[in-house]
């Protein structure tokens, strides 16, 4: 196969990160043998995780009843579903899609976001 060379070109830089393409070439070819989208940022002495907790006022489990879904999806009755509350209701017909009680942009009508700002994005 014999020797390739490595082209690197940072995409894109910020302060704390740095975003490269990376391409393997070998022989006479054109097209790289391999490719790499590399991210670099430092490591942050005050990133922390903090495990979470279930809500103390739950029902155990056992009090909750199996959600019916063995007439659904086949994937979905593999499973065993159970709702401490809000249950999905499943029926004939579809669910109305969320909606927001705010008009976009001050109109009565939906419409694509806008940006405020006069700056084009990269």
């Amino acid at each position: 196969m014999g020797e390739f060379a490595v082209h690197t070109q940072r995409v894109r830089a910020n302060r704390p990160s740095q975003h490269w393409q990376v391409e393997f070439m070998q022989g006479q070819g054109a097209e790289p043998v391999l490719t790499a989208s590399i991210v670099t940022a430092p490591r942050r002495e005050t990133w922390s995780h903090r495990i979470s907790q279930p809500p103390a006022s739950l029902p155990a489990w056992e009090a909750t009843e199996p959600f019916p879904n063995k007439a659904s999806l086949t994937w979905m009755s593999q499973y065993e579903f159970r709702f401490a509350e809000g249950a999905p209701m499943i029926g004939e017909t579809a669910a109305d899609p969320p909606r927001s009680r705010v008009p976009c942009s001050g109109s009565r009508t939906p419409s694509r976001a806008r940006s405020t700002s006069s700056r084009s994005l990269p």
